[in-house]
C-alpha cells in the first residue's frame, strides 16, 4: 500500500489479519497488529478479535489469552467475539478449565454469553471428561438457546 501511496487503515489492517487465518500465519498476523500503533491505527475490538481467530487456527491458545488480557492496554474492549475466539483456542489446546474460566469472566465483566460461548463450554467439558459440569453447561446452552430463539422472532 505504501508503494501505491495509499494509507492503510482499520479496516484494511483487519482485512489482512482475518487473511492470515486462512494461510495459517499467526506470527505475520501479529506484527501486523503490533505495527498498526506506528501506522497511527491503535488497534481495535475487530483487529484484536481477528488476531485472536489466527491463534485459535494455528493452535497457539497461549497467544490468544494474551492478546485477550493486552486488548484493554491496547485501548480496545473485549467482546463477546474476543472471549468465544479466545475459548474456542483454548478448547482446541484441550484446556477446558480455561474455557470455563473466560465463561465466568465473561459474567464478571458484563457481557452475555452466546449461544456459541456455553457450546464451546459444553464441547470443552465433554472433551476434558467433565460430565457433571457439562450437563450444568448443557442446561445453560439449552436456556440460551431458548432466549436466542425467543429474541430471533421478536425481529
Amino acid at each position: 500500500m505504501p508503494q501505491r501511496r495509499v494509507s492503510p487503515g482499520q479496516i484494511s489492517c483487519s482485512s489482512v489479519i482475518s487473511s492470515c487465518e486462512r494461510a495459517g500465519e499467526w506470527e505475520i498476523s501479529l506484527g501486523l497488529l503490533s505495527g498498526m500503533p506506528a501506522m497511527r491505527l491503535p488497534p481495535d475490538e475487530i483487529s484484536c478479535s481477528a488476531a485472536i481467530s489466527v491463534c485459535e487456527k494455528s493452535g497457539q491458545w497461549q497467544i490468544a489469552l494474551d492478546l485477550l488480557s493486552s486488548m484493554p492496554a491496547l485501548g480496545a474492549s473485549p467482546d463477546d467475539i474476543s472471549y468465544n475466539a479466545a475459548m474456542n483456542a483454548c478448547a482446541k489446546g484441550g484446556q477446558w478449565r480455561l474455557v470455563i474460566d473466560l465463561l465466568g469472566t465473561m459474567s464478571k465483566v458484563d457481557l452475555i454469553p452466546s449461544a456459541v460461548s456455553y457450546s464451546t463450554g459444553l464441547g470443552a467439558c465433554v472433551a476434558g471428561s467433565e460430565l457433571g459440569l457439562a450437563l450444568v453447561w448443557m442446561g445453560k446452552l439449552q436456556g440460551r438457546a431458548l432466549c436466542d430463539l425467543g429474541s430471533w422472532g421478536r425481529s
